[in-house]
């Protein structure tokens, strides 16, 4: 969690820097996002995973690592203008969506009291992402340009 608060912290100061056209803010987002989407997909299970083997579903963390990655790079496209950001902003939010409900279900029930900590983590990370992504997705659709430079050329 840790990881994740300092790539935040990251991407959104990338993000006033981008949203201000002060240089470096692309550098940012592409190293904070692409950090992140690095972390969740290989090593999901360590960084989504608990501090013991009880407090942890190895197998949700792995396929929440996977199906948390996609929406990520398809933020990152869709902040830097590249293209196949709607393509990989819909495939991750096909897998992210289910994703944000099964883990709600999980975490509802009260099966394994040890794992009411991890599913609470995990359904925060899920939500985070994937109103990010559909906020994004959304805005596209409706033909709005996430941080367009737009500005007038110089004479």
């Amino acid at each position: 969690m840790k990881t994740e608060k300092i790539l935040g912290s990251i991407f959104i100061l990338g993000l006033l820097f981008k949203l201000l056209h002060w240089p470096g803010g692309s550098f940012f987002i592409i190293i904070s996002l692409g950090i992140l989407m690095m972390v969740y997909f290989p090593f999901g299970f360590y960084f989504l995973s608990g501090k013991t083997i009880k407090d942890q579903n190895a197998a949700a963390s792995i396929f929440a690592g996977m199906f948390l990655s996609t929406p990520v790079v398809g933020i990152l496209f869709a902040l830097m203008h590249w293209p196949g950001a709607m393509m990989m902003l819909m495939i991750g939010l096909m897998g992210a969506v289910p994703l944000t409900i099964v883990v709600f279900i999980l975490r509802s029930q009260k099966n394994k009291p040890e794992l009411d900590d991890y599913y609470n983590k995990l359904f925060l990370r899920c939500v985070v992402i994937t109103a990010i992504a559909l906020l994004i997705w959304t805005s596209q659709l409706m033909g709005f340009k996430v941080f367009s430079a737009d500005l007038p050329s110089p004479r």
